[in-house]
């Protein structure tokens, strides 16, 4: 019942070793990499996350120019969905692979600094989707008057997002 004709047992063993040597092949010819080559390849993900969410947060003053429905709403959603909602775990995650303590430090003020500001957009446009300091509509022309401090607000957590990332070598 559990007899393998003798064909059979000679093809597995074949397989076996033509599958051994091509991967011996394949590895031979393969340049070894350096550690800092395996870490770029464990990190790399993530780094093109952070810069993918740092896209999205550069994307926000156009939210705020186009004013419909709602630029607040628009960009708390974009805080809160992917990819930006990715963005503690991600940077936690390279936290990781820095090599010294100094290098550590650094990042840590710089997460920080970033996170507080994140937080703070997000606060911001709750408040505003609550119609606190909303910016007024002109009843000359009906403009909206530019959100001077949520500008000024997406400005410096692109420059916090950017230094953190030269911290991590990017």
């Amino acid at each position: 019942m559990g007899t393998s004709s003798p064909a059979l047992v000679h093809a597995e063993e074949f397989g076996s070793e033509v599958a051994a040597t091509a991967t011996s092949e394949t590895a031979a010819k393969r340049p070894m990499l350096s550690a800092s080559d395996l870490i770029k390849q464990d990190t790399a993900p993530n780094v093109l996350l952070l810069k993918d969410i740092l896209f999205t947060i550069k994307l926000y003053p156009t939210f705020l120019e186009k004013q419909d429905p709602s630029p607040y709403a628009a960009i708390r959603n974009q805080l809160r969905t992917s990819p930006g909602v990715e963005l503690r775990k991600t940077a936690k995650n390279l936290k990781k692979y820095l090599t010294s303590p100094q290098q550590v430090a650094e990042f840590e003020q710089k997460y920080d600094a970033l996170i507080d500001k994140v937080n703070e957009l997000d606060v911001i446009c709750l408040k505003r989707l609550q119609g606190e300091n909303v910016p007024q509509v002109s009843k000359r022309d009906g403009s909206v008057a530019k959100d001077v401090e949520m500008e000024q607000l997406i400005s410096s957590t692109v420059l916090d997002f950017e230094q953190l990332l030269k911290v991590i070598g990017e």
